[in-house]
């Protein structure tokens, strides 16, 4: 209906029934007989197997709630039988969630002992009789099996909110657990990761002192290597700005701030002898520059070996 899907579930009868102990003689058309006597039936099915097979019981659906609630009180209070040597039937208001179509009469599969059953239909019991007397009893058993299952059903009830109970202290107890495990483990990686982080601290400071060192030993290195060098070639030091005596290996320290430094002397100037271009004759060559008419002097005479 206007596009979408529509779902249809059987209804629920309040004057349904569930009829058991059926005897596996008894068909849907006997159980429609034998409770039309309390009020209009509608349905009366007998459930039954894949196999066709009775499984006792059966559902009776009346037309109105009043004739199945007589039903049943009919049936608690005396003994139906529906077959000859059956059981009394036992009767429950129910409410059928199932559409099955019984056990129809042409399914049965019938034989002597069906023919006898069928030969005496539904009744009630007299009393004095044989029958009557089992179908006392019949119903006491009926009776303590039903106070058997409601016990039973009590003891479950009691024991399943016992295990649920159980269940979720020892659930709340192993979370509680995991809980604690879970605040150790990451105790323990919070200290892994501070022990690592100093770890690398100590290495980097490690790293940086031995760096300092090494260039604090090059530089150490660089102004012996200095001072021999100065020894070798015998120049002297000044120690006037120091103001004190000179260094023997030619520096002399300076203390005039908060850290020490050297002075180099510098070597002694010494000024250039003029060189002569390679490529022209001497400034002071006789004859030089020519006079009005001489010849000029060849380029080659220039480069003349003297």
């Amino acid at each position: 209906m206007r596009g979408r899907m529509i779902r249809v579930k059987p209804a629920y009868y309040n004057s349904a029934v569930w009829v058991g102990e059926l005897a596996s003689s008894v068909s849907n058309s006997v159980l429609h007989q034998a409770f039309s006597q309390f009020g209009e039936v509608e349905r009366a099915t007998v459930t039954c197997d894949e196999k066709g097979i009775s499984r006792g019981y059966g559902i009776v659906e009346f037309s109105k709630k009043t004739h199945a609630v007589l039903a049943m009180k009919a049936c608690q209070d005396r003994s139906f039988v529906l077959t000859r040597g059956g059981r009394p039937v036992r009767v429950e208001m129910c409410r059928p969630i199932e559409d099955d179509i019984g056990l129809e009469d042409h399914n049965m599969k019938r034989g002597p002992q069906t023919e006898m059953e069928l030969s005496e239909g539904p009744h009630w019991t007299q009393q004095g009789t044989v029958q009557h007397l089992f179908s006392q009893r019949w119903k006491e058993l009926y009776e303590d099996e039903m106070k058997a299952k409601i016990a039973f059903k009590e003891e479950l009830n009691a024991r399943r909110l016992f295990l649920m109970q159980e269940q979720h202290a020892v659930q709340h107890q192993e979370e509680e657990r995991m809980r604690r495990e879970e605040m150790i483990e990451q105790e323990r990686r919070m200290r892994e990761a501070a022990a690592f982080e100093a770890r690398e601290r100590d290495l980097e400071r490690r790293a940086a002192e031995e760096a300092f060192q090494y260039r604090q030993h090059q530089e150490q290195r660089l102004r012996e290597d200095r001072a021999m060098l100065h020894r070798e070639r015998g120049i002297p030091n000044r120690a006037a700005y120091a103001g004190g005596a000179p260094v023997g290996g030619g520096f002399a320290p300076v203390r005039g701030g908060a850290r020490d430094a050297y002075y180099e002397e510098p070597p002694p100037y010494v000024p250039a002898e003029p060189r002569q271009a390679a490529w022209g004759p001497p400034s002071r060559e006789p004859g030089y520059p020519p006079s009005r008419g001489q010849q000029m002097p060849s380029r080659s005479r220039r480069y003349e070996p003297y």
